[in-house]
């Protein structure tokens, strides 16, 4: 991983919102992912995705968030059962 300034403990406080915005967008995207994965057949997933970005579509503040979870998702994960 690259190293940032607000990264190195020393500078952490001068940016404790965007080290928190980027916890949260960590948080729901894992969240978003393991929801995908976690559903035993490829039918049930791909309607898991389509309802994701039916919200997605509806709140514009969480599409990123869910666009980039779904894009996390590995095809070998997706596609094993």
């Amino acid at each position: 991983m690259q190293e940032l300034a607000w990264s190195k403990p020393k500078l952490k406080h001068l940016a404790t919102d965007l080290l928190r915005m980027i916890d949260q967008f960590n948080k729901f995207s894992n969240a978003v992912s393991s929801l995908v994965v976690s559903q035993p057949k490829i039918k049930i997933r791909k309607k898991v995705i389509e309802k994701l970005v039916r919200i997605a579509e509806v709140n514009n503040n969480n599409i990123l968030f869910i666009f980039y979870s779904i894009s996390l998702l590995s095809k070998k994960k997706f596609f094993s059962i």
